[in-house]
């Protein structure tokens, strides 16, 4: 796709999309990443996934081990929080604490860790609904208009 219409400046992710992102960018990251609620690793991924099919623990272990098998290296490379990925880039997360799907604490992780990084909270706004919060759309909308690279990351609601 890249090189069909050429390399984005911004990338926009939800969920397990944020994954994809991850591993599409990994050599050549664009200048600024929007996260919506991202599932930062494959377990968080799978944890999630396996929470609403209500997999019991032996079929959980039954596919991460599967998964794991199917291509170790992938697996590897989204295992964990990644605070070198996308260097250069500014990244905006916007999570709810109390997302069910996807852990908010490996968003707080990351935007602690990582310079250039701006996490949202958004309190009430849900894994799903965040995608049509009017503060999550007003944070996306001025996001790439903002061109500051900060050298730490930041919770923007305590930045305020």
């Amino acid at each position: 796709l890249v090189a069909a219409i050429g390399h984005p400046a911004a990338v926009v992710a939800h969920s397990f999309g944020a994954l994809g992102v991850r591993l599409a960018f990994e050599s050549d990251p664009p200048t600024k990443v929007v996260m919506f609620a991202p599932m930062l690793t494959v377990a968080d991924s799978l944890d999630g996934f396996a929470d609403r099919l209500r997999l019991s623990p032996r079929v959980r272990r039954g596919l991460m081990n599967r998964l794991r098998r199917w291509d170790p290296v992938l697996f590897d490379r989204i295992a964990s929080v990644d605070v070198d990925q996308f260097t250069g880039a500014r990244m905006l997360l916007l999570h709810d604490p109390d997302d069910t799907w996807a852990s908010f604490a490996a968003s707080a992780e990351l935007a602690v860790l990582r310079p250039g990084t701006d996490l949202v909270p958004l309190p009430g706004s849900g894994h799903n609904r965040i995608l049509r919060d009017p503060e999550a759309l007003a944070q996306v909308r001025s996001f790439p208009a903002s061109e500051e690279i900060r050298t730490g990351g930041t919770n923007r609601s305590e930045a305020s």
